[in-house]
């Protein structure tokens, strides 16, 4: 204001400028407090001459003026805290957290535990193809989780409610209704049904764990963020289904038991056929069938690509392939090798133009 009263009165002042109005700062509001500290502001002590297990040491504006906060420890935590193979005390993180929920404050502490792979390399190879209608498909012909059911109609209502909020939300617009109190498009039911399908990915990565002990895994390098739909209905279900989050699951919980768990090329996972390596898109005549047009190979489509990728673990040609025309090209070079390794034979039916039957000039003979 100072600097446009100075130019007005030496004349400097442009025509188009407007006389700036004062606006009040615009200070978000925190929900759920959350303070993530270093040493340099909370720092966590370990008790040696009190009834307490820890002392919370916290900073504040005055000089060595510090906050001591209690810390008890349950027998769960302690538990936690105490490595099974030595029986030691873990080494605690020194970064700490502390959230505020319900008008009680949460202390939240981590450790650093190197895990080393147990798997041999000589275990059974299990293939893992994702989907949305099955989260997880098995080579060996199991099926984890599904988007499908009460959370695919949990989808539906909140896409139509966040609906109704946008053209609620351009209307007022239209009619001049301040940015500030415009309604917002998000929802609570959109944000609890994220969280239930992230709860759903991690209990279907952990039973698929358990059912495949003593296995090595392969599983497809998935970019969800290239892939598209041309109906806007499924471009949109398949953000609901929260597809990328299932890799990340699975390296999560491979890292955490000690389990070998490889990205492999899923380049023509779907279209490739199990036993003659053709590929051709008609060999899935629905989502759930795999049908071979060439030699006849039936089988569940989420079970043919599981059985590709696991096949795929260890394929050093197929590796050094750079793009998906180089794997198509090496995928045909091995359909062309197994008809000739089994004298497989592709012959088309005759063609019957019939044309003496429909000509003037027909000369038939009996």
């Amino acid at each position: 204001m100072a600097e446009y009263q100075k130019q007005r009165e030496e004349g400097t002042l442009k025509a188009e400028a407007k006389e700036p109005q004062w606006r009040e700062w615009n200070i978000p509001t925190l929900r759920q407090p959350c303070i993530q500290a270093n040493v340099n502001v909370v720092q966590l002590e370990a008790a040696t001459d009190s009834t307490v297990d820890y002392w919370l040491k916290v900073s504040t504006l005055t000089f060595r003026k510090q906050l001591l906060i209690p810390v008890v420890l349950a027998n769960y935590h302690k538990i936690q805290l105490t490595d099974p193979h030595t029986g030691k005390r873990r080494k605690i993180n020194s970064s700490v957290a502390l959230n505020k929920r319900a008008g009680a404050w949460w202390l939240t502490l981590t450790y650093d535990e190197e895990i080393l792979p147990e798997t041999r390399n000589d275990a059974p190879v299990i293939g893992i193809d994702v989907g949305i209608a099955n989260f997880i498909t098995t080579s060996d012909g199991k099926q984890y989780g599904s988007f499908n059911g009460r959370m695919k109609e949990r989808n539906r209502q909140d896409r139509e409610k966040r609906r109704r909020k946008a053209k609620l939300r351009a209307c007022l617009k239209k009619k001049g209704v301040p940015k500030e109190k415009l309604p917002s498009t998000t929802s609570r039911t959109g944000q609890r049904l994220i969280r239930h399908i992230k709860q759903s990915i991690n209990r279907t990565v952990n039973l698929c764990f358990e059912e495949h002990e003593g296995c090595q895994f392969a599983y497809e390098q998935l970019s969800v963020p290239s892939m598209r739909f041309k109906a806007r209905a499924m471009n949109a279900y398949l953000r609901a289904s929260n597809l990328a989050h299932i890799p990340v699951q699975l390296e999560w919980n491979a890292t955490k038991r000690g389990v070998t768990a490889t990205k492999v090329k899923s380049a023509y996972s779907s279209q490739e056929c199990h036993v003659c390596h053709s590929i051709d898109r008609k060999n899935r005549p629905n989502q759930q069938t795999f049908c071979c047009r060439v030699c006849g190979h039936t089988t569940h489509a989420d079970t043919n690509a599981a059985q590709n990728i696991a096949s795929r673990l260890g394929d050093r040609e197929l590796r050094a392939c750079q793009d998906r025309h180089q794997i198509k090209a090496l995928l045909l070079l091995r359909h062309e090798q197994w008809k000739q390794e089994f004298r497989f034979l592709v012959v088309e039916p005759p063609v019957q133009l019939d044309l003496w039957a429909c000509s003037e000039m027909s000369t038939d003979v009996g």
